[in-house]
């Protein structure tokens, strides 16, 4: 078994162009990918994220425009 790679709300944030708000907002919904906290750190497995990413609908369906950050 491989050890999960995480990374916190910041990067996950950064790296998907998702607004560290509309993660928070997300967790309080019990929706988005799967997290785990240590201590007071949120942290989500590069795991989650991609089965996540994997179950939203082709299209772009899955996140709204209004959650993504504007180029």
């Amino acid at each position: 078994m491989t050890k999960a790679e995480y990374i916190n709300e910041r990067q996950f944030a950064e790296q998907y162009g998702i607004a560290v708000g509309t993660l928070q907002r997300w967790r309080l919904l019990g929706q988005g990918p799967e997290y785990r906290k240590f201590g007071k750190a949120v942290k989500y497995s590069t795991r989650s994220i991609e089965t996540w990413i994997e179950s939203l609908p082709s299209g772009g369906a899955g996140v709204p425009s209004s959650a993504l950050k504007s180029a």
